[in-house]
């Protein structure tokens, strides 16, 4: 019997989801990076939403020669969290993780994910650390969060509190293998959150049931300029209504996990973000007017419709400050810790990756 069917015999099973849409470039790399793991998933449930490349039929060819893999096609894009729904309702494994179509995982990222998550199996998570890589597969460095711990552990659900509290979420979504028990108990993912869904489901299932951590970047997250996070984070209307939606649940639904200062935390930095974009919009409104009624066209016209756009970035920068004034001072600590968070990070994962040589 060879290593993976021993390690797949005596440790719990996994589903995995890749929602796929026109990722004909990436998806045979992520596939393969999933399917060489020493460790197999159960399920490998890849969802195709309406995509109008050829990634469907890359899809369906790869899973000729892979058992696991199964693929749904849907008659048009439903989104990332119809497809978190549609997944679960044929899923079978007792813990789960949800790849993007554009990353890849690297060797022995479920492996030692299931050893520690069977290890606890009280614990509601396991997550690890990941690179960043651009578009032609480039590294281009850590995505930097939190490192919690030097070596490989299970946080219990107060010290989790009070990592959460202290420094808000340090999982990286891409990064996270689930206990499906632990996400259905808590009421899984909530639509008007958008982007931050599972970034606010993560952070309620590591308060309450506490979350398994290993210190090793063992997946490469895909960086593109427009990607879905990236669109919501700059949409005004969405950051109204995901905080809309968080306000009441952490005074009420999950209020035992939440402190009152990490309440008034979050406020503020939906506060200054909804009024920065409020305040941006408003000016960009001016440069596109001039854009598309008024274009300049002689060389006068060009430097100054030149100066325009410089006078509105610097009102840009000057409104960023009062606004950034106008919060509260407890983002300001925040803040000032994120500015030295990278070093942080790179000296405690130089620290990790010795006692790793070590052993």
């Amino acid at each position: 019997m060879d290593k993976s069917k021993n390690l797949n015999t005596s440790l719990p099973t996994l589903s995995v989801l890749i929602v796929n849409y026109n990722d004909a470039g990436f998806i045979s790399e992520t596939l393969e990076s999933v399917v060489s793991q020493s460790y197999k998933p159960k399920e490998i449930i890849v969802i195709d939403n309406a995509s109008t490349d050829n990634s469907a039929e890359i899809i369906q060819q790869f899973g000729k020669h892979e058992s696991n893999i199964r693929f749904i096609k849907n008659a048009k894009n439903m989104g990332i969290l119809y497809c978190y729904d549609q997944f679960l309702g044929v899923a079978s494994g007792e813990y789960f993780q949800v790849i993007g179509a554009h990353d890849k995982l690297l060797p022995g990222f479920f492996e030692k994910s299931m050893k520690l998550l069977a290890r606890y199996p009280e614990a509601g998570v396991c997550s690890t650390l990941a690179y960043l890589i651009d578009e032609k597969g480039k590294n281009k460095g850590f995505f930097v969060t939190p490192i919690v711990s030097t070596k490989e552990c299970f946080i219990k659900p107060e010290t989790a509190m009070s990592i959460v509290n202290k420094i808000d979420g340090y999982i990286p979504g891409h990064t996270a293998i689930c206990k499906r028990t632990a996400f259905e108990t808590i009421g899984g993912l909530i639509p008007e959150m958008h982007a931050a869904a599972d970034a606010f489901a993560l952070k309620v299932i590591v308060c309450k049931y506490g979350a398994c951590f290993i210190p090793e970047a063992l997946v490469c997250i895909r960086t593109f300029p427009n990607s879905y996070s990236k669109r919501i984070s700059k949409d005004l209307n969405c950051n109204k209504e995901i905080w809309q939606t968080m306000e009441p649940l952490l005074t009420t639904t999950y209020k035992e996990y939440f402190t009152q200062g990490h309440i008034e935390y979050s406020r503020d930095m939906f506060s200054y973000i909804i009024n920065s974009f409020t305040l941006y919009n408003l000016q960009n409104k001016e440069v596109d007017y001039i854009r598309e009624h008024v274009p300049p066209k002689k060389i006068l016209e060009k430097v100054l419709y030149l100066l325009i756009k410089m006078g509105i970035k610097s009102q840009k920068i000057l409104y960023n400050l009062y606004v950034f004034k106008h919060s509260k001072r407890r983002i300001c600590p925040v803040i000032y810790n994120r500015l030295f968070r990278s070093l942080h990070f790179h000296v405690l994962y130089f620290i990790s990756k010795m006692r790793r040589m070590v052993v």
